[in-house]
Formats: C-alpha cells, structure tokens, sequence
C-alpha cells in the first residue's frame, strides 16, 4: 500500500526481479481530496536465483511535485503573515513616535507662550 505513486513505482521497479504484479487497487480513503491510496498485491516468482538481483538502491530523498506545491503555498502564507506582522509593528511604532512628537510639540509651545507672556 502506498500513497506516493513514485515512490510505489521506484518500489515495484525494485521488487520486479523478484515478484510479480498481481493486481492492483486504487482506494479513495479521503473523498473530496485529490488524494488517493495504491494498493499492489504481489505474487514471488518461481526459481529466481537471488544472486542475479541487483542490489536495493539507495532512495534520493526527493519530494514529489504535491508535495513540493503544498509546502511552497505555506511558506508563502507564512511569509504573506511575517510581513503582516511587521507592517503592523512598524504602523504601532511610528503612530507612537507620532504621538510623542504631538505631545512634545504641544508642550513645548505652551512652555513658550508662558515665556512670553512673563
């Protein structure tokens, strides 16, 4: 059971020396997703000399194109969020630097107004 078909592929590639495909099943467990499971059901070949088996290969740590769309789509919403954040951050900043210099401003024309008035 797989729900990688590429990894299910790279697998039976592997497992063709040695078995054979039976039959295969598609099971949708998740409706109204693009997702599906694979299942393979394989039988052992009769009289395989294991010696003539290549070795398992390594497999490449790549991540399929799904997965790959997902993750881009959520580091942009992450992203997207970030900058959201800052602007905030930054509109708070200078609203309160904005307040400080209407507070500094009417004070020190008050101070001046009593000056002149002495």
């Amino acid at each position: 059971v797989s729900c990688n078909p590429e990894t299910l592929a790279d697998d039976l590639a592997q497992l063709s020396h040695t078995h054979a495909v039976a039959s295969v099943a598609v099971f949708d467990q998740f409706p109204y997703t693009h997702h599906c499971e694979a299942g393979v059901f394989l039988t052992k070949k009769p009289g395989v000399d294991l010696t003539k088996v290549p070795p398992p290969r390594a497999r490449e740590t790549k991540r399929s194109d799904r997965y790959e769309k997902v993750h881009a789509r959520r580091d942009a919403q992450k992203a997207r969020k970030q900058e959201k954040k800052r602007a905030k951050r930054e509109r708070a900043a200078a609203a309160r630097a904005a307040g400080a210099d209407d507070d500094g401003g009417e004070g020190n024309a008050a101070e001046e107004g009593a000056g002149a008035e002495e």
